[in-house]
């Protein structure tokens, strides 16, 4: 065991004026030499979206609606085979629109799957390459990273997270680490929760991002936490890889759920078969999205429906008198001419 080590005690000298906050790299979200758990189940997109991000920080473009700073970005992936990633990344690459000779400018890959690579490994590795090479580094997958440590016991998780913290420290770089959620309904746990592991996992991180299955198929809501910045507003998102997009008709808070599924939810209904099935001339726009709703088709999907319907003018929206009461729109269907 070694020797204890004196803390520096100091004064914090506030009277002399406070330090400027550290520089965002992901506006809002993620600074410079903080750490981010970026969590989502399996299939949820994790790391399509990751490579959007990574996209966005070489570019210094926008990342679901935040802006970036443009960076030099390092991934270390353990989990894809270089021909699967290099694949990937050159379709978000085309889906963004970003100039491919300035993604290969501003990022770097080490493909590490089946080398048994260690965060000791990472460190040396970023030691050789001097501090300041990166200004983002991202670990995909971080539970291969941790070589015999159990992610369930706090202490050594806590260890984990103070070599990831002296990693950033030398380095300069904020971290990212690709985490899996835990098994089961996700629905009901607070943000920090949703991350396997022990509960160091989330308290010992700057940035928690956890990517949630919507009731809608093909959607996923973003949630987060932030320990320097506020708490961010859900995200409804729109998975069709390569293509990542914010979708601001979905309801963040109807989240896949078991229960829910069961009930065989109806994800699926054309707009055709939804005008001639729910808008009968009778019922305001609200009134059709809740007997919709009552029939398992989900609110998202109703009202996205109802918007396009008007659009189209396959319908349109009247005034109805209504007997000793306030007349009211509703939503009817148009006679072809």
């Amino acid at each position: 065991m070694s020797e204890p080590t004196p803390f520096e005690i100091a004064s914090p000298s506030i009277g002399d004026g406070v330090p400027p906050m550290r520089p965002f790299v992901v506006d809002g979200l993620l600074r410079r030499g903080e750490i981010c758990n970026f969590i989502g189940a399996s299939k949820t997109g994790k790391t399509w979206m990751l490579y959007h991000l990574i996209a966005a920080l070489a570019s210094g473009g926008a990342w679901l609606g935040r802006q970036c700073t443009q960076s030099r970005v390092l991934l270390v992936d353990n989990e894809l085979h270089p021909e699967t990633a290099k694949n990937r990344m050159s379709k978000v690459i085309e889906a963004a629109g970003i100039d491919k000779a300035t993604f290969d400018e501003r990022v770097r890959v080490a493909f590490v799957r089946g080398r048994m690579a260690t965060l000791e490994d990472v460190e040396a590795t970023l030691r050789a390459a001097g501090r300041g090479a990166f200004d983002v580094i991202a670990l995909d997958a971080f539970y291969r990273f941790l070589n015999g440590v159990d992610e369930n016991a706090n202490g050594e998780m806590t260890g984990v997270y103070n070599h990831l913290d002296r990693i950033a420290e030398f380095s300069g770089a904020a971290i990212i680490n690709v985490h899996h959620s835990s098994k089961g309904d996700q629905s009901n746990k607070a943000t920090t929760d949703v991350g396997s592991g022990a509960g160091a996992i989330a308290r010992a991180t700057d940035t928690h991002l956890a990517f949630l299955r919507h009731m809608e198929e093909g959607c996923v809501v973003l949630r987060g936490e932030c320990r320097s910045s506020a708490r961010p507003l859900a995200v409804g998102l729109r998975l069709n890889p390569p293509f990542v997009t914010v979708d601001e008709s979905l309801d963040v808070d109807d989240l896949w759920t078991a229960k829910k599924a069961s009930k065989g939810a109806k994800s699926e209904i054309s707009l055709a078969e939804f005008v001639e099935t729910f808008i009968d001339g009778d019922c305001t726009r609200g009134e059709v999205v809740a007997r919709a709703r009552g029939h398992k088709v989900a609110k998202n999907l109703a009202e996205r429906h109802c918007s396009e319907a008007l659009r189209l003018r396959i319908c349109e929206e009247v005034k109805r008198p209504v007997p000793r009461g306030r007349p009211k729109m509703v939503m009817r269907k148009v006679s072809p001419h």
